[in-house]
């Protein structure tokens, strides 16, 4: 029988092996250059404004992404998109940015899988009180995260130099004030799901805040080191 668990990090181990997840496929993808730590991931993103999801399956981390709270510096999106961040910004929202998105080519996962943790994601944002997703995506992407969670592009379409030059467009999703309404009836399908069935995150209060001397330690630091 499969285990099957959807948690936030809240502890070394897990974010090293999400990270090392976002490696191998991105690796393989052809987003980034092999580096000897096997892992990938942003210093911009290792602070206690960000929450790293994943999907165990049978104890492997199968499918991660990292919700980072936009707190006005540069983040790895707005080095791309500086002009559509600074103009989300003038608003005075609390913007999360969405990023370091892997899932596992090996693992038998289902299309329900994926939106479990998008849904995690999604509560996350409810319970900190988001008013923004963001995220940056390859073109030919834009409709299933259309589809699915309502989000629709803000930018023209850039080389991500962060990932070879890639091809990425910035979407947002603003789609968190219908779920704060708890209005079923105007929630987008997805949405209802969320508000429904909302998965137990046992980890989210102790979540891993990314201490520095622990993060220096770890092959995490080392691969910073090297950037």
């Amino acid at each position: 029988m499969e285990n099957r668990k959807i948690d936030v990090a809240d502890n070394i181990d897990v974010i090293i092996k999400s990270w090392q997840l976002v490696y191998s496929e991105y690796l393989a993808a052809g987003f980034i250059k092999s580096n000897p730590f096997n892992i990938f991931t942003y210093h911009c993103i290792l602070n206690k404004y960000s929450y790293v999801l994943y999907y165990l399956l049978n104890d492997e981390v199968v499918l991660t992404i990292t919700l980072a709270e936009d707190k006005g510096y540069n983040s790895s999106l707005f080095s791309l998109f500086p002009e559509e961040i600074e103009k989300i910004r003038s608003e005075k929202k609390k913007v999360a940015e969405l990023c370091l998105l892997a899932r596992s080519q090996k693992a038998k996962l289902r299309m329900r899988d994926i939106l479990s943790l998008m849904k995690a994601t999604v509560q996350i944002a409810y319970m900190y009180e988001f008013d923004y997703f963001l995220i940056a995506v390859h073109p030919s992407h834009v409709s299933f995260y259309h589809r699915f969670f309502t989000m629709y592009p803000i930018s023209e379409v850039k080389e991500y130099k962060n990932l070879n030059n890639q091809p990425a467009i910035l979407l947002k999703g603003d789609f968190i004030a219908a779920f704060k309404s708890k209005k079923i009836t105007e929630m987008h399908p997805f949405l209802r799901i969320c508000y429904a069935r909302p998965i137990l995150l046992s980890s989210i209060d102790n979540r891993f805040e990314f201490n520095k001397k622990e993060i220096n330690k770890s092959i995490i630091g080392d691969f910073l080191k090297m950037q």
